[in-house]
């Protein structure tokens, strides 16, 4: 457990301020990585990506399809593209859920020269990119493709729906 000591800081520096704060991150970090290691151990990825769209979608009041493509053998793919992968998708669905009012998704997964493209489609408001670029949620997503070597593309018509395109290397 991290301690913090505001009285001892109050008399130094801000610098006292930056190394806690760096201790705390460093144990998150810890944290985080151990919780992540064993993500998928025992249990079909696929599997996972379908409860989460299942419990997703219900808790959402969303219709939805999912199309899964065979050819993606996921034993073969790293934790650390799964992971984010599915935190990926997790946050796409909660921005749908939270500013596209959509009544229907389309999930899917394709393998095409090499790379696994994940698509979710929406039916909902659509949105101006380039303004929307600055969400939390969208940098978190893209945050989350870069680390693992990937590209994201972003369609959304105002009054139309969005698409977003996640393109992964596939090993």
């Amino acid at each position: 457990m991290v301690s913090f000591s505001v009285t001892s800081c109050r008399r130094q520096n801000r610098e006292c301020y930056i190394n806690e704060l760096k201790t705390i991150e460093d144990e998150i970090r810890k944290i985080s990585h151990y919780l992540n290691k064993d993500f998928v151990v025992g249990t079909r990825f696929i599997d996972i990506i379908k409860t989460l769209i299942e419990t997703q979608t219900q808790a959402y009041k969303l219709n939805y399809t999912f199309k899964e493509d065979d050819e993606i053998l996921w034993d073969d793919v790293s934790n650390k593209t799964k992971i984010n992968v599915y935190r990926i998708l997790q946050e796409t669905m909660q921005n749908i859920y939270k500013h596209a009012n959509a009544k229907h998704i389309k999930i899917s997964f394709e393998l095409k020269n090499n790379v696994i493209l994940l698509a979710v489609q929406d039916d909902g408001s659509g949105f101006n990119v380039t303004k929307a670029k600055k969400g939390i949620g969208l940098k978190n997503m893209n945050s989350r493709v870069k680390e693992i070597g990937g590209k994201v593309e972003i369609d959304s018509k105002v009054d139309i729906g969005t698409i977003i395109k996640i393109k992964v290397p596939y090993n």
